[in-house]
């Protein structure tokens, strides 16, 4: 049995396909099961997924039909056998020595998660180290419970740049509802860090995430006003949300992806009064009202969120059509 099972989506990404397959199977610790997940692409990338696995025999290449990224990893995370979890975007790369480190802090900690910065590569060429916040090192359930909990459902939501243990991963996968197609990340790795018994922080940068303008979350896309409440019933079935620390969090980070679903409303192509009467229909739902109502956002703290806090409470629709203009 391999040490990590790396698992990669891929969805019409050939331009991008072979870099990523390169650099993970050229990696400095070879001890990997690789599962690339055809999403139902209608590019060239089903032949390359192919070709790929016909040259390295640790590559398995699921086709299927498309069912989007979490139904995607769904799909790997079923078959995958190693006691350790990888997910790579496939049109991302990471660097030769990503999974010698993974794997040394496995070796010496042998924790239920790892976590890693990432490098964002944009369009220009320009390179962003993002390297986590949090401090650098080897936490116990007391170390997370006192450093992390308090963040909790703010942590830095990425499932790629970090691996999980089989045992705490594969049953917060399977569980997503597939609806969710924006913050799917965060609705792993939010549990996951919760169920942890212990965790390990590395200091290094060693996913190089592609930024991509033409993404779901960076162009004019009209999202899902469900999904707020998709995740946070997500969220509740692994979480104590019972408890005031977190219920606030989840409130207060329901309040925020609500108002940007809400704001989106407007990029369609129906009237004003359509898009009001959508809204309407919408902060009606006992589960939002109670979110608005009780989240307890300082304007102090966060002037953004309060103003989306009573942009929501008071119906202020024609703010929100303003917002969805700047952007």
């Amino acid at each position: 049995m391999a040490t990590f099972s790396v698992i990669i989506p891929v969805y019409n990404i050939e331009n991008y396909l072979s870099k990523c397959l390169d650099s993970v199977i050229a990696q400095t610790f070879n001890d990997l099961e690789i599962i690339v997940v055809d999403d139902g692409s209608t590019d060239s990338s089903p032949s390359i997924c192919d070709r790929y696995a016909a040259l390295d025999s640790r590559i398995q290449v699921i086709h299927k039909v498309n069912g989007g990224l979490v139904s995607a990893r769904k799909a790997g995370a079923r078959i995958a056998t190693s006691g350790y979890i990888a997910c790579v975007d496939g049109d991302d790369w990471i660097e030769l020595d990503y999974f010698e480190k993974f794997a040394s802090v496995v070796k010496d900690y042998s924790p239920d998660l790892i976590c890693s910065g990432m490098n964002i590569q944009m369009k220009n060429g320009n390179c962003d180290q993002q390297k986590m916040k949090e401090e650098f090192g080897y936490y116990k359930k007391n170390d997370i419970a006192q450093k992390i909990y308090p963040h909790l459902i703010g942590f830095c939501g990425n499932v790629c740049s970090k691996v999980f243990k089989q045992s705490i991963y594969l049953d917060v996968q399977l569980s997503i509802d597939e609806k969710i197609k924006i913050a799917e990340d965060a609705s792993v790795v939010i549990p996951c860090v919760y169920k942890a018994q212990d965790m390990y922080i590395l200091e290094d940068c060693l996913y190089n995430y592609r930024y991509n303008p033409s993404s779901m979350t960076k162009k004019k896309t009209v999202f899902n006003l469900e999904e707020p409440k998709l995740i946070a019933t997500h969220l509740e079935k692994h979480i104590d949300l019972k408890q005031d620390l977190f219920k606030q969090q989840m409130y207060k980070s329901t309040v925020h992806r609500l108002f940007n679903r809400c704001v989106s409303q407007f990029y369609q192509e129906k009237t004003y009064r359509e898009i009001c009467s959508i809204l309407d229909n919408c902060l009606d739902d006992s589960f939002y009202k109670d979110c608005i109502n009780k989240s307890k956002i300082s304007f102090v703290h966060s002037l953004k969120n309060w103003l989306a806090q009573q942009a929501l409470k008071r119906r202020m629709y024609r703010l929100m059509y303003l917002y969805s203009k700047a952007r």
